[in-house]
């Protein structure tokens, strides 16, 4: 199956199409209060841009400033509207893990090689 494809691909190939391969992940799309839709991809937050000419996920992104007197002022901390602003964007500021069993942590330790 795999070997007809790429020989209908070599047949019909099309330059300006984009070039298949890689991995295919599904991640799970959540909601918040307000409606908004993200999901997390490889430890980075993608929210859904709803408007008009974009209609796709972005990558939720932070902006500090560009020089060191924009960080400054940043030493004072945030507003509660920045704060907002920011988890909106970026989501919380915490790694989500899936914590192992005992009999797996007991494995992992166990069954290395070289103990």
């Amino acid at each position: 199956r795999v070997c007809f494809h790429s020989v209908l691909s070599m047949i019909f190939s099309d330059d300006t199409r984009k070039k298949e391969g890689g991995n295919c992940t599904y991640c799970p799309i959540e909601d918040d209060d307000q409606g908004n839709k993200s999901f997390y991809f490889r430890l980075r937050r993608y929210n859904f841009d709803d408007n008009e000419t974009v209609k796709k996920f972005i990558p939720g992104v932070v902006h500090v400033g560009t020089t060191i007197g924009d960080l400054m002022s940043l030493r004072h901390g945030l507003s509660a509207e920045e704060v907002s602003r920011n988890l909106d964007a970026v989501g919380l500021n915490s790694i989500r893990l899936k914590k192992p069993s005992l009999a797996q942590s007991i494995f992992d330790e166990l069954g290395k090689l070289f103990y």
